[in-house]
């Protein structure tokens, strides 16, 4: 995996780890939860990532690896690709966070999304995840192989 996506993954995991609440008490969540979870969604470009891991596994998984008969490949299939719909995915870590993030929580998650460093990572994140991003990508890699290793 590449050190920069590696880099942002991380970043994106450690920002949730640390403004997530451990204890889970009963608080109600206030008006803008709702807002703050799609912002944080939005700024991490989470849908792109949550369709990454799937759609490669389910490419590896159509050529049959494990040589299990047509229809029963089919069958696995399509269980995988209901398990792990991105809108599923994407679902359900929403409502795990909207019930996490509660008040002065909420307000401290939100100041942080706005600091410099924070817009800076997940600037770059989402562009990491646009079809311009992609074509860095496929050249970064190109101009790498053609590169002689340095001893």
């Amino acid at each position: 995996m590449n050190p920069i996506i590696r880099f942002f993954s991380r970043a994106s995991v450690l920002l949730l780890l640390v403004y997530l609440p451990f204890p889970a008490f009963c608080q109600s969540a206030p008006d803008n939860t709702g807002d703050l979870v799609d912002q944080l969604v939005n700024r991490m470009a989470l849908k792109a990532q949550l369709e990454e891991a799937p759609g490669e596994i389910h490419a590896q998984f159509e050529q049959n690896p494990l040589s299990l008969p047509v229809q029963q490949n089919e069958h696995m299939l399509e269980l995988f690709s209901e398990a792990y719909s991105t809108e599923r995915l994407l679902d359900d870590f929403k409502s795990a966070l909207e019930q996490e993030i509660t008040g002065e929580r909420a307000n401290q998650l939100s100041q942080k999304l706005d600091e410099p460093g924070i817009r800076a990572a997940t600037d770059a994140q989402q562009a990491f995840y646009t079809l311009q991003g992609k074509r860095k990508r496929i050249v970064a890699k190109y101009e790498i192989s053609q590169e002689p290793p340095s001893r």
